[in-house]
């Protein structure tokens, strides 16, 4: 009882191709989806990375000294910010600045950093002048609504005092009543 099994049938034409094809297909589209993924993580203006973060961490003793060093200071800080941006995007920002006793401070060099949360690569620094009775103010360019990270640094003499705030500028609910 000695059968042999018939040996397989050659396979006609170009069907012997299509396993391969299929593992090629796979691999491209797996290629073309990372690359198109790639490109819409690092084309997004808002995800960005910490600017100078390296220096910041080297710094950290420092800052958080000033932060203490500020807090002993005791002043306290109002924004005022223009709800409406005008035709350029610029909007109006006021300070008032006070000392521990409650009394305005009218003899600070004044400087924010600022950046719309949505776009923080997109950072810009003012400098506020004293305008009258401990408020300072500046017109600063200021398009869009919603949260604004304002850095403050105030020098007056010695003291150097720091401030970091989130505020919501502008009404978020435009046209709804």
């Amino acid at each position: 009882m000695n059968e042999s099994t018939p040996p397989p049938k050659p396979l006609a034409g170009s069907s012997w191709l299509i396993w391969p094809a299929i593992v090629v297909a796979l691999l491209v589209g797996q290629l073309s989806a990372s690359f198109i993924a790639a490109v819409l993580a690092l084309g997004d203006p808002a995800q960005v990375v910490e600017p100078d973060y390296y220096g910041k961490a080297l710094r950290w003793e420092q800052t958080q000294a000033e932060l203490r060093d500020s807090e002993q200071l005791g002043w306290t800080t109002a924004w005022e910010i223009a709800p409406a941006a005008d035709l350029v995007g610029q909007r109006e920002v006021k300070l008032q600045l006070n000392d521990a006793a409650g009394q305005p401070i009218t003899d600070a060099s004044v400087e924010v950093l600022f950046y719309h949360h949505a776009l923080s690569a997109d950072r810009d620094i003012g400098s506020l002048p004293h305008v009258d009775g401990g408020t300072y103010a500046a017109v600063l360019p200021m398009r869009r609504d919603g949260m604004w990270q304002m850095n403050l640094r105030v020098n007056r003499g010695a003291a150097v005092f720091i401030n970091e705030q989130a505020i919501n500028v502008g009404d978020r609910r435009k046209g709804k009543s």
